[in-house]
């Protein structure tokens, strides 16, 4: 349970604006009905640029009050200006507040977050390869590793969508609302499960949203959990059970379904 957040071609200014903004949703942000409120178990922010991506800040504590954000926004202000950015506020479910279950994810050229628990993760077979590049105890980075496992033998998307839609069939979790790049593309799904026991009660649809915020006629793209107040944004909400894939080149978007 989380909010995430991608900037993809945006200027030093308004990304310094977004992450601003997107700070606030560690206190501020929507909880599923009947949790607490806050996402202050933790928060990362990483960027692709020059070909890699780099950890720009991480920490176990609480985003609205932890100094070391600031000091990554202050970072990346005079760094070269990223291609892709992706940030996470932590709500932990799986897995306790620790550095290693800190969102985002990268290993190698791809960089993963998600809102929402897969306890069906937890159970994937990655190989004795993958198994032990896995650090932390969350489902989420056994499902980043389950990806890239499958990734070299077809590819990051058709890996990437082919697994979701493989683990939809087993109904095991709240929400895989996921950010998930190569540097080349990104790919942002919406995917609340309105079968879970819990949806109704909890509010899954009100709580497990995704928004795509595009600025007309420039390549600058913006997808977060929530709306957030910046100017010259257009925002629309991504259905349930779909998602989009954004040329980080051009900013293009292509919508899909699960």
């Amino acid at each position: 349970m989380c909010r995430i957040v991608a900037l993809v071609n945006t200027a030093v200014p308004e990304t310094q604006r977004a992450l601003r903004a997107f700070r606030t949703l560690a206190g501020r942000g929507c909880v599923p009905k009947g949790q607490p409120p806050g996402h202050r178990d933790g928060w990362g922010v990483a960027a692709f640029r020059r070909g890699a991506w780099v950890t720009i800040g991480r920490s176990i504590g609480d985003a609205g009050r932890d100094s070391k954000y600031p000091a990554a926004l202050r970072k990346l202000r005079t760094a070269q200006p990223a291609d892709v950015i992706i940030g996470h506020l932590r709500k932990a479910s799986i897995g306790g507040r620790t550095f290693l279950n800190t969102h985002p994810f990268i290993h190698g050229g791809y960089a993963f977050c998600h809102n929402g628990s897969v306890p069906v993760a937890m159970r994937l077979k990655l190989g004795a390869a993958w198994a032990r590049r896995v650090r932390g105890s969350t489902d989420s980075e056994r499902l980043f590793y389950a990806v890239l496992a499958r990734a070299a033998k077809v590819g990051p998307r058709q890996a990437f969508l082919g697994l979701l839609r493989r683990l939809r069939a087993s109904h095991d979790y709240t929400a895989m609302n996921i950010l998930f790049s190569d540097g080349k593309s990104l790919w942002a799904v919406r995917d609340a499960n309105l079968k879970h026991p819990k949806a109704e009660q909890a509010r899954f649809d009100r709580y497990y949203t995704l928004y795509l915020g595009t600025v007309k006629g420039t390549n600058r793209v913006v997808v977060c959990s929530e709306k957030l107040g910046l100017p010259g944004i257009a925002w629309r909400a991504i259905p349930n059970g779909s998602g989009v894939e954004v040329d980080i080149r051009t900013g293009t978007v292509k919508p899909f379904r699960l």
